[in-house]
């Protein structure tokens, strides 16, 4: 009976684990660098694309190439330990999007959704990518940002942040 109570617990973890990762990260999956170059300098363009750098977390953005909404958003840790943040931002992911508004970045909205927030961590050296549905943004200057703490303890101070490079919606 008690193998039974621990087979059906795990169950039902993984399958809430499994359920939040899809719904509130956006789908993220491990890859590496394969985010194809965009021009930069263009209005919806970003004026430069941060590169990896060890001991340092990027963000890098990946435009579509056709009419969608969506950006692609490549996170990757280049720390030497795990970074942890929670899952309850823009879009219900771990992203913030900010916009620039009378000189100042101010965040969209965090996740309305009436579900717990939560931790994800990223390994060091791994990339994580998931997509921002802007459809809903105004138009405006954007930058995306992510916060984290080193580690598995989201108590554990200082908080740190990792900035995209700016862009502009709408896309042209």
């Amino acid at each position: 009976m008690r193998t039974k109570k621990r087979d059906l617990f795990w169950h039902i973890i993984l399958g809430i684990t499994g359920v939040l990762l899809v719904s509130c990260a956006g789908s993220p999956s491990t890859s590496s660098h394969n985010s194809t170059p965009q021009p930069a300098g263009s209005p919806s363009m970003p004026s430069h694309n941060p590169t990896s750098q060890p001991g340092s977390v990027t963000l890098r953005i990946q435009f579509p190439s056709s009419h969608s909404n969506t950006i692609t958003i490549t996170i990757t840790n280049g720390e030497a330990q795990t970074i942890t943040t929670t899952n309850h931002h823009t879009n219900c992911t771990i992203l913030i999007a900010e916009q620039r508004i009378g000189g100042q970045w101010r965040p969209l909205p965090d996740c309305a959704s009436m579900m717990a927030t939560r931790p994800y961590s990223i390994p060091p050296g791994h990339t994580q990518t998931g997509p921002l549905d802007t459809t809903t943004w105004p138009a405006g200057t954007y930058r995306i940002t992510l916060e984290y703490v080193l580690g598995q303890q989201l108590s554990s101070l200082p908080m740190r942040t990792a900035y995209s490079a700016t862009f502009v919606l709408p896309l042209t």
